[in-house]
């Protein structure tokens, strides 16, 4: 399962890409026959209990300092296997912008909670440059059947990104 929010930086301050509205996407599972390697079935996990919210704040006096929440609710199930319980992941993700020269520094600072199998990453890309949030493999000895009842790991943390300040020779 993958959540990504596509924002752009408006006057109203971080929006959430009218056309994009936080996507969530699937790989899908392949059933293969273990003896064969023969595939056998494949489907995609229904994601319609996964959704992002938030942003939204009056519009930000200019060159001041504002903080908007974003949240997001995800869970999803193996579309493939009788009775299989969700991934969960849960949690919200402040931005702080703060006005600068060469555009806005912005703090993000993330409060999640995550289940107890797979493992989980969270990335984000400002001006073609990726950095990671947070990379969370499940605990020693877990496995699927450890994804019974919701999301109970709760992970904070903090990046600040600055802006890519391009400068050129005279």
């Amino acid at each position: 399962m993958q959540s990504i929010a596509d924002l752009v930086r408006s006057p109203a301050g971080w929006q959430l890409r009218d056309s994009f509205i936080g996507e969530h996407r699937t790989s899908g599972t392949t059933e293969v026959d273990i003896d064969t390697g023969e595939r056998l079935d494949f489907g995609r996990a229904e994601l319609d209990r996964c959704a992002w919210a938030g942003g939204a704040i009056s519009e930000p006096e200019p060159g001041v300092p504002f903080t908007q929440i974003f949240y997001l609710k995800a869970a999803a199930y193996d579309p493939l296997v009788s009775a299989a319980a969700d991934i969960d992941y849960e949690g919200t993700f402040t931005l702080t912008s703060s006005p600068s020269e060469g555009g806005d520094i912005v703090q993000i600072d993330w409060d999640v909670t995550l289940d107890a199998f797979p493992a989980f990453e969270a990335y984000v890309e400002r001006d073609g440059e990726i950095s990671t949030l947070f990379t969370v493999p499940p605990p020693e000895g877990n496995t699927v059947q450890d994804l019974l009842g919701g999301a109970n790991r709760r992970f904070q943390g903090s990046l600040t990104l600055f802006p890519n300040i391009v400068v050129t020779p005279e």
